[in-house]
């Protein structure tokens, strides 16, 4: 993406998140953190750079072009955080939809969603035991628990922090309208796919700065393609 002047690849220990952008404001330079030890296989990896840079960054960088770039609410724009994670949700699996020897499952924001959802039913504890069916790794399961129950003071109670069920309900609804989607509008910024959609959102748009990630920008008709093995698999119709 020529974007090696604007953000590094930063290993970090001690991290829950195995990956996690943080932006220096003062800088204007953007660190990518992937945590120690690396826990991605090797065809994984660059799922990830679709996901953190190729969706999150590139997404960031086109909204600063915009004219709600320091004023949202002028334009009623919804709340992007589902689009944000769900698009990169998707983005993350392009390459294995592109493989057909391997499956492009949305099994990770599903695990988050399903975890969000046993966090409000289950203490820590009870919470790792029931998470040992979908996570045979102890320091694994550790990590996810920890994710979703970050925040509580007292482990043994009921709850948690529900933000990861976002992934899952953001590409659900991104693949059930991905028919519907002009790529560029979807990429001008840090907007909602549904604001995306609107003729009146569309008119004040400035698309000519508009970065689109390669997986994109390469082969728009492949990327789409991409996008209905990723429905197909999941058996989003």
């Amino acid at each position: 993406h020529n974007l090696e002047d604007c953000i590094s690849v930063v290993l970090a220990e001690n991290k829950i998140s195995p990956t996690s952008v943080i932006h220096d404001t003062k800088t204007g330079q953007t660190k990518l953190l992937i945590g120690l030890p690396i826990t991605y296989r090797r065809k994984r990896i660059k799922g990830v750079l679709n996901h953190e840079i190729g969706t999150h960054y590139l997404r960031k960088l086109n909204d600063r072009d915009q004219r709600w770039a320091k004023s949202r609410k002028t334009f009623f724009l919804k709340n992007a955080i589902k689009t944000e994670e769900g698009l990169a949700s998707i983005n993350q699996l392009v390459d294995a939809a592109w493989d057909h020897d391997r499956s492009p499952f949305l099994w990770v924001p599903a695990l988050y969603y399903y975890s969000a959802v046993r966090a409000s039913e289950l203490s820590f504890a009870e919470l790792y035991k029931d998470l040992e069916r979908y996570i045979d790794d102890p320091k694994r399961r550790w990590k996810q628990c920890l994710r979703v129950k970050r925040g509580l003071k007292d482990s043994s109670v009921k709850g948690g922090l529900y933000k990861d069920q976002v992934y899952l309900e953001g590409a659900y609804e991104i693949l059930k309208k991905r028919s519907q989607m002009d790529l560029k509008s979807l990429y001008a910024g840090k907007i909602h796919h549904d604001d995306s959609l609107k003729n009146t959102l569309r008119k004040i748009i400035n698309y000519s700065h508009i970065r689109l990630p390669n997986i994109i920008k390469n082969d728009e008709a492949k990327y789409r393609r991409a996008l209905d093995r990723i429905a197909a698999v999941n058996h989003i119709t």
